[in-house]
């Protein structure tokens, strides 16, 4: 049985990705901090996603994987970052959800 994170979870977890990290290679580090390795940070380029879509994409890519530990990596990641928003530089994008 595939675990999946609650859903409420994983909307704070994607919110948060956006307006944590303004520099993408500071999102990149942290992911790599997390256990995510470079192979699937790669699947979702820069170019092609924001950073939201990208954390969306690779959590649902770690539940279809069952990487449960990445996942609990990912989330107290989060949870230890001191003064985690940025407000003065959040990500001013249009969310769209397919």
């Amino acid at each position: 049985m595939i675990k999946k994170l609650n859903f409420e979870v994983k909307e704070k977890i994607v919110t948060l990705a956006g307006a944590c990290f303004w520099y993408w290679n500071s999102f990149y580090s942290f992911l790599g901090s997390c256990g995510v390795s470079k192979t699937i940070q790669n699947r979702y380029p820069k170019e092609a996603f924001n950073k939201y879509q990208t954390m969306r994409s690779i959590l649902e890519f770690l539940e279809d994987k069952g990487e449960i530990e990445i996942l609990n990596n990912i989330i107290s990641g989060f949870y230890r970052l001191n003064n985690a928003v940025d407000r003065d530089n959040l990500d001013k994008i249009e969310l769209k959800y397919y």
